[in-house]
């Protein structure tokens, strides 16, 4: 169990990499996500997002794999869309690609038109004031 000290520390830095790598617009809600979560939250919260010096699949292929549990709202050749394990809002959902990219410009112009395909299923589904589709 984390010491309150300690509990704030890691909140402080976790924040502090949100503020600088976060976009604008996800920034508030990731930050408020940290500050809500007590001990045992944010003991889970960082066991699930770091690796501890060894070499680890990378999540993404675990979760293509299977081998991390996911709610897969649907698979195709290229790519899988899941919900967001750590929504930022109802209906945050993921598209991976099931080959590793290096940059956003080597995405599929299948793998958008499968992200818009979902994004409309959402939109029927959770009615939301806007989505965003971001690479």
């Amino acid at each position: 169990m984390l010491s309150k000290e300690q509990e704030e520390n890691l909140k402080e830095q976790i924040i502090s990499q949100i503020e600088s790598t976060f976009p604008e617009n996800k920034k508030l809600g990731a930050i408020e996500k940290i500050k809500s979560m007590n001990s045992e939250g944010l003991e889970q919260f960082i066991k699930q997002n770091q690796s501890a010096g060894e070499t680890q699949e990378c999540i993404f292929c675990s979760i293509i794999k299977e081998k991390i549990n996911s709610y897969k709202i649907k698979d195709v050749k290229e790519a899988i869309a899941i919900l967001e394990i750590n929504p930022i809002s109802i209906g945050h959902a993921l598209i991976i690609p099931k080959k590793h990219i290096s940059d956003s410009k080597e995405i599929s112009k299948n793998i958008l038109a499968f992200s818009k395909e979902i994004a409309e299923k959402i939109k029927k589904i959770l009615n939301p004031k806007e989505i965003l589709i971001e690479k």
